[in-house]
């Protein structure tokens, strides 16, 4: 027989996780987001300790927090937390766990949906409810095909791609703590942080300016606009592999997979590969040479031209407008 989810008896949960000092990741944010889109009070689990209360936009049902700290336990930590916030739920009510997309969410949806029997789906770009069955859409084979899935059984992780929404009333609720009892499993024993960079985190930032194969590695332009700007700076693999751009920085299917407001592409192809990290920015502005290059076919605004002689201009017109 089918399973058919069904929203008014689903409850469900969406992981959020905090930075050390108390903020909302913005992927997870997002993520909170998208889910409430839809008429649901999601439950809420948090990575952290984060005191008696958070806030937290639209509406919620419930918050819970580790009552420690967790965050030395690689994987196993967050693993024990939400198995125990899900014991602490009517046991025999379907679920559904939802992560905001990253390497460690998948890891962390894969070992819950295994342990518990259920159905994972990563990667998700849309959600949406139809005839009461839940259909979750991806991209698949560098983005060349769209698939939609639903799941068949009672309980089923999703890793999600969002953004978060600006300007959304928060509202104050209260965290119930919950104990997390630790059976051994992987320990972190030291971290070395990485340089903190001034310029935003590429996969938070609301905008985005990525250089490809079309600097030829002089990314001076491309980081003069992104300054101008308050960006984030991306790059293409062929840029990474050239040496011209750090891994870090890298936007793609082996790469980063970003969603800013505004996503500025200089000197790149729009190779499939590419497309499938950056094709959910809500406007994408192609400046390349080439006018039959296919980032134009996803385009909302395109820019034959130089990368050379239209993003100076661009980063100029910008501080000046800035001054005036």
């Amino acid at each position: 027989m089918t399973y058919v989810w069904q929203p008014s008896s689903t409850d469900v949960l969406v992981y959020v996780r905090c930075h050390e000092d108390g903020r909302l990741e913005n992927a997870s944010l997002g993520t909170l987001q998208k889910i409430q889109k839809h008429g649901l009070e999601p439950i809420v689990i948090l990575n952290r300790p984060v005191g008696s209360t958070v806030s937290l936009p639209g509406n919620v049902k419930a918050v819970y927090a580790p009552d420690s700290d967790i965050s030395q336990s690689f994987l196993t930590g967050e693993l024990a937390l939400i198995k125990q916030v899900l014991a602490a739920l009517i046991p025999d009510i379907t679920q559904l766990v939802v992560f905001a997309s990253g390497n460690t969410s998948t890891d962390l949806a894969a070992m819950l949906a295994v342990q518990r029997g259920g159905a994972v789906i990563t990667g998700v770009q849309k959600i949406a409810f139809e005839n009461n069955e839940l259909f979750l859409r991806k991209y698949v084979l560098g983005g060349t095909w769209q698939t939609d899935s639903s799941p068949q059984t009672n309980f089923a992780t999703i890793t999600l791609h969002a953004k978060p929404i600006p300007g959304q009333e928060m509202h104050t609720m209260t965290v119930s703590a919950i104990p997390v009892t630790l059976n051994g499993g992987p320990q972190i024993i030291d971290r070395k942080p990485q340089p903190v960079s001034e310029r935003p985190e590429l996969t938070e930032a609301a905008v985005v300016v990525t250089g490809g194969r079309g600097t030829n590695g002089d990314f001076s332009v491309v980081e003069d606009l992104a300054d101008s700007l308050e960006a984030a700076i991306g790059a293409t693999r062929d840029a990474v592999d050239e040496g011209w751009a750090d891994h870090s920085m890298q936007v793609g299917q082996t790469g980063k997979t970003v969603s800013p407001q505004v996503y500025i592409a200089a000197g790149v192809s729009g190779a499939i590969h590419q497309r499938v990290g950056m094709d959910t920015a809500e406007n994408i502005i192609a400046i390349n040479s080439d006018e039959d290059a296919p980032i134009f076919e996803i385009a909302t605004v395109g820019i034959v031209g130089d990368l050379f002689d239209v993003l100076p201009e661009l980063t100029e017109r910008i501080n000046q407008r800035k001054t005036s």
